[in-house]
């Protein structure tokens, strides 16, 4: 395992996890559309947090593949019981899927998501590599994530709040 999963963050790793601090302030109201935001997420949040948590600490690439499967089972089961299971979509669920990878703050998830595809095998062709698929292209959006891309906010506001929170997150790491 230590051979071929790296034991340091790459630089998209680390590119993901400033952007999560950055973005830190969001609220789901900022991701998802305003028919959706009557959603009850206090089950989910912790759930989906634990799994992202999960994939980082389990070794076996079959596990980490659990895991994630886990957090899509996660958003299902949430759609479902907020009554909205009825031609939903990709669409529909990357936005609760954003909203609950920043608030996970995934630690080395690139690294994680290279390691699960190589070992992903024939699964590639059904669900589960369409979750890994969707949680790399996920990677991307969150590295390039600007204002525009949230709903409600303004470039002003975007900029202030990211800069407030890296800051206030450098002046946590140094106090500890």
């Amino acid at each position: 395992y230590n051979k071929i999963f790296p034991m340091n963050k790459s630089e998209k790793d680390e590119m993901i996890e400033q952007k999560c601090i950055e973005l830190a302030w969001t609220e789901p109201k900022h991701f998802i559309q305003e028919k959706k935001l009557n959603y009850v997420f206090d089950s989910f949040l912790p759930d989906a947090i634990h799994f992202f948590t999960k994939i980082e600490e389990e070794k076996s690439p079959m596990k980490k593949i659990e895991n994630m499967k886990e957090i899509f089972n996660s958003i299902y089961k949430l759609v479902k019981f907020n009554g909205d299971d009825n031609n939903t979509g990709v669409d529909d669920l990357m936005p609760i899927l954003n909203y609950a990878f920043i608030k996970a703050k995934p630690i080395m998830i690139y690294s994680n998501l290279m390691f699960i595809d190589l070992y992903i095998g024939d699964l590639k062709n059904k669900e589960e590599g369409s979750q890994l698929t969707q949680l790399m292209a996920l990677c991307d959006y969150i590295c390039s994530l600007e204002a525009k891309d949230l709903l409600g906010v303004s470039n002003e506001e975007f900029t202030s709040k990211c800069s407030g929170n890296i800051s206030f997150d450098n002046k946590s790491d140094s106090e500890l």
